[in-house]
């Protein structure tokens, strides 16, 4: 009979081994993994576009499917989940105090600090159709990591939805005239499914490379599979900061700041949402389509954080064949403990049924494979082929993002996030970096409008009312003074002092009944910012004390605006089953090659809505290029 190191508190018919490991394994870290939203990279260097997309999902492996609008046949990998997770920490903007006026004794502040092949790599399209068969092309195809790829052309959206539709990418009819207005730019469509063997488990960031006019994030295409207030986070590597161009920009009412709480509450550490929220509100104030920056500044902020310079010795791990040393030399080499790291934990260490059947943890089994002795004796463990797929699958992908911030092409990171519903992704959101005279070390923003660095720690000053030398700072009041006029309070005074001239907590308005969204700006192809919508003279009338007094506040509201027509009637209805017979005519049509019929053309040149430069238009379709993620499957009517 199998045994194991017995705790004292056991389950009833359940050996638990010892959790040697609880804090220190790879199925326990410090920063939480955000799976709430969406997040895109693009690193620009004129026209040549490196997008990373991480891919969040939940469901079946066999419903997962993956579609989105690509200019040209893009050349695609994997990404790193680790390049995502350290973008995150680094740059999550801290809201930090500083000591102002004060007579008190023993002035103090709070600090809060944030953690300091496809072919035709060049991006032109092969043609979409020869004109005589079912109008759908299959231009490439190839397995990249778990996925299958396949990227189409098509000279017929409905054709387009028959044959994903007939390949298991179950896909609405309303997506008709959506996918029209992105063939109309002769534009191609990527696909990914999960390959047979992969679970959702295997699902990675994809990079994928192209040429384009500007970065575009398609969101027109996401609305009807996305989640209410969905965060979206983009980052974008370039010579200068990037501003949204078709988009307004946002500064949020610093009335309305956590400031107690600084670097937390903004923070990858803090799960609640609160800072997504208000970036939610002020976004929907500005009229649903806009991003608020959180960083803007130099990359140097990510060098050496992703893939560090030394890099990681794991050959030394192909001659350890017992999988408990080898995962212990693992964590002693420091290798990240993200999910892609706990997915080949999970393919080349299983979990032997029997324990998945008597409700073992993961975090239990995994951090101490050691107690779990017994349970592997039979298991065929292969080192080689362990540090094979760390090699492919973890580290190159991690030092290849790192180049990104090592490359002295992309001196300046922004980082910009917004929250939009379906009923607000009527445009494709398009970005352009501002000229290039702007300095690195902004350090900090009081005039607007403004199009230089945005710094990740904002400083405010902390102001102590009341009191004199022989009183502690403790027992005065204490206000923050914001850009926006109105001074939210972090403490009130107490009996000891002269309470006369302070408004009492009851006379003061709530922070969260002000305005979230302070200034408003638009900026032109040129890059220069105009001020749209300036609230703080309303700010302040709302609060005719100067005060404001902290309070939480709920994620905002998830329910369409009064009026909005959402869903549309028949966007959560299917497609009927397709004939197998016309699937057969379909599939057997869409065999054509790249460059089977001529040059490829240029998708920039022979587009309708031709581009001279990286200055043209872009509308809801018009002018529109890669970006996020449409991530479409079956839905339903609702009741």
């Amino acid at each position: 009979m199998r045994t194991a190191i017995i705790t004292a508190g056991l389950s009833i018919g359940l050996l638990v081994p010892q959790a040697a490991l609880a804090c220190g394994g790879f199925f326990c870290g410090g920063t939480p993994i955000d799976q709430t939203g969406e997040d895109v990279l693009f690193a620009v260097d004129g026209r040549n576009i490196e997008s990373h997309v991480r891919i969040s999902y939940t469901g079946d492996a066999e419903a997962f499917s993956w579609v989105v609008p690509v200019p040209g046949i893009p050349e695609l990998d994997i990404g790193s989940d680790t390049l995502f997770d350290t973008m995150a920490s680094v740059t999550s903007p801290s809201f930090m105090l500083e000591v102002g006026d004060s007579e008190c004794q023993g002035p103090y502040t709070y600090g809060w600090w944030g953690d300091d092949d496809l072919a035709d790599s060049d991006g032109n399209p092969s043609p979409a159709g020869d004109g005589d068969g079912p109008g759908v092309q299959v231009l490439a195809e190839v397995q990249v990591g778990a996925y299958e790829a396949v990227v189409l052309g098509a000279t017929s959206s409905q054709a387009l939805l028959d044959w994903l539709n007939c390949n298991g990418y179950r896909i609405a009819q309303s997506a008709l005239p959506r996918v029209e207005a992105y063939l109309a730019e002769n534009m191609n469509f990527l696909g990914l499914k999960l390959a047979n063997g992969y679970g959702t488990g295997d699902l990675a960031p994809i990079v994928m490379k192209y040429v384009a006019p500007r970065p575009v994030i398609p969101l027109v295409l996401t609305a009807v599979a996305t989640q209410p207030n969905l965060r979206i986070r983009t980052y974008l590597l370039g010579d200068n900061r990037a501003v949204p161009f078709n988009y307004d920009h946002v500064w949020v009412n610093d009335a309305r700041i956590n400031w107690a709480n600084g670097g937390w509450w903004a923070g990858p550490w803090n799960t609640s949402g609160e800072y997504e929220a208000l970036v939610g509100r002020a976004v929907d104030e500005a009229g649903g389509n806009a991003f608020v920056t959180d960083y803007a500044g130099t990359s140097s902020l990510l060098a050496d954080r992703i893939y560090p310079e030394q890099g990681y010795d794991v050959d030394s791990l192909r001659q350890v064949t017992d999988p408990a040393e080898f995962v212990q030399n693992a964590l002693w080499l420091g290798l990240p403990r993200n999910a892609t790291m706990q997915n080949l934990l999970r393919r080349h260490i299983p979990m032997p049924q029997d324990l998945v059947d008597q409700g073992v943890e993961e975090r239990d089994f995994y951090n101490n494979l050691q107690g779990w002795a017994e349970w592997l004796q039979d298991l065929d463990f292969d080192p080689d082929a362990f540090v094979n797929d760390l090699n492919e699958l973890l580290l190159a992908p991690m030092e290849a993002a790192q180049q990104l911030f090592d490359d002295e092409r992309y001196p300046w990171l922004t980082r910009m996030q917004t929250t939009m519903s379906g009923w607000e992704m009527n445009a494709d959101p398009a970005f352009l970096f501002v000229q290039d005279d702007l300095d690195l070390k902004g350090t900090g923003v009081t005039a607007f409008p403004h199009n230089g660095a945005v710094p990740r720690e904002r400083w405010a000053r902390q102001d102590f009312i009341g009191g004199d030398a022989t009183v502690s700072c403790w027992e005065v009041a204490a206000a923050v003074d914001t850009l926006s006029g109105v001074k939210p309070v972090l403490q009130w005074p107490t009996s000891k002092v002269n309470t006369s001239k302070f408004p009492a907590a009851t006379d003061l308005v709530e922070c969260t009944a002000l305005p979230a969204a302070m200034i408003v700006e638009r900026f032109d192809e040129a890059g220069n910012a105009a001020v749209i919508l300036d609230q703080r003279s309303d700010i302040q009338a709302l609060a005719p004390s100067g005060y404001c007094a902290p309070a939480m506040e709920p994620p905002a509201s998830t329910d369409p605006p009064v009026g909005a027509d959402w869903p549309p009637a028949n966007d959560l209805i299917p497609l009927e089953s397709l004939d197998e017979d016309y699937c057969a005519e379909l599939e057997s049509g869409a065999t054509g090659l790249p460059g089977g019929n001529g040059d490829p053309a240029d998708p920039i040149a022979d587009s309708p809505s031709a581009c001279a430069d990286a200055s043209c238009s872009t509308g809801t379709a018009g002018g529109t290029w890669l970006g996020l993620l449409l991530l479409l499957g079956l839905r339903r009517r609702r009741d």
